[in-house]
This record gives structure tokens, C-alpha cells and sequence, in this order.
């Protein structure tokens, strides 16, 4: 119940009309679609709902077992430009293993909207518990179920790419820039990333959930 008010109160503290910015419904999107892809994985829902803290203003999306994993997404047909909200946010020295996961997604009448989405992962959760635990989590987000008929974009889920996070993985971090830079937001594209991409099911082996 108290976290139910505290959403609300999160929600309410928007300068929103209740509909998500175009930017934002796409990160929902691809948040929900790995989060997807985790319970596909046979990993019990319970974990990665309780483990997606991007809603919460989280450094990275999802804290599971020991590490983390940032989800990026994008509709572009070429390349893939993903912004980087921090220095913190792919920084593997507070949380190991740290992994980006980039969604592709592209735009299709024929595919699914934002609320379609979301009732196509709630059918995935079965716990009730887990069920306000998620709604809880899309209030957080800033969507109403309300406002569903406002959502008008569909999309295709296309692929999604795993990277591990190394020292060799291209990044701004804390440690690597003066003690007097005290906050960095840049754009990483992924298409360039040299790193060889991991499956998803190692993935969460590393980090214990699997």
C-alpha cells in the first residue's frame, strides 16, 4: 500500500498530462520487452520485477544478483545512438557483472502498441503480489492504463544485443575524467562497439538469476 502512495505521489510530481513523451515510450517499450525476454529465459518473474529499478530512477534498469544491466533502444532503420545518462551508468566498478543490453525495435501498424505491450507481460505473471509489484513499477514509469488509447505507435521487436562491460568497452567513467568533472551525458553508438556480444542465458548465468 505505502509503495502504491509513493508512486502516485512520484506520478503526481510529474508536469505531465498522464502520456509519456515519444522518448520515453520507447525506453518503457524496450525496458518491458527485456523484461520479456528474462521470464522467457525461465527466470521467475518475481526477480527481474523486483530487479527493474529504471522506473525508480535507478542508475541502470534492471539490478539483478550481483551486477546490473542498462537497457538501450531504438527505432532507427541504420545505426544505433545510444545516450548515456552518466558517468555511473556503465561503470562496472560499483556493480559486477554490468551488461548494456541494446533493443531494436522498429515501427509497424502491424505490431504492438505501448498498453499491448504491457498486457502481453502482464499475462507472464501469474503471483498477484508480483502483478501490483508491476503496475506499481509503471506508475513509477509514468503510464496509465487510462491514457492507453493515447499510445498510437506499434512496434516489431527486431533483436536484441548483449554486451558485457569491460575495461575495453568504450565508456566515460568517474575514474577516468578530473575530479573536477562532476557530471557527463554523451552518445555511444553501438553499432561501432568492437565487443562481441553474449547471450542473454550467460548472461544471467554471470549474474546468478539464471
Amino acid at each position: 500500500l505505502f509503495s502504491r502512495i509513493r508512486a502516485w505521489q512520484d506520478f503526481m510530481r510529474r508536469d505531465t498530462d498522464g502520456v509519456l513523451e515519444p522518448e520515453a515510450e520507447l525506453g518503457l517499450v524496450g525496458e518491458l520487452l527485456f523484461l520479456q525476454l528474462i521470464c522467457r529465459a525461465k527466470v521467475p518473474p518475481t526477480i527481474p520485477i523486483t530487479g527493474w529499478v529504471g522506473p525508480v530512477r535507478g542508475i541502470q534498469d534492471f539490478v539483478l544478483g550481483s551486477g546490473a544491466i542498462e537497457v538501450k533502444t531504438t527505432i532507427a532503420v541504420n545505426g544505433f545512438t545510444a545516450t548515456i545518462d552518466s558517468l555511473d551508468q556503465l561503470d562496472d566498478g560499483k556493480r559486477q557483472p554490468l551488461f548494456l543490453a541494446a533493443v531494436r525495435v522498429r515501427l509497424d501498424e502491424r505490431g504492438l502498441s505501448l498498453p499491448d505491450i504491457i498486457d502481453e507481460t502482464r499475462t507472464m505473471i501469474t503471483d498477484p503480489f508480483d502483478k501490483g509489484a508491476f503496475d506499481t513499477k509503471l506508475l513509477h514509469a509514468g503510464y496509465l492504463d487510462v491514457t492507453a488509447d493515447q499510445y498510437t505507435r506499434h512496434f516489431v521487436y527486431h533483436q536484441t544485443r548483449v554486451f558485457r562491460i569491460t575495461e575495453r568497452f568504450p565508456r566515460i567513467t568517474r575514474y577516468a575524467v578530473s575530479p573536477a568533472i562532476i557530471a557527463v551525458r554523451y552518445e555511444l553508438d553501438i553499432e561501432r562497439v568492437a565487443e562481441t556480444p553474449v547471450a542473454l542465458s550467460d548472461a544471467l548465468e554471470l549474474l546468478g538469476v539464471s
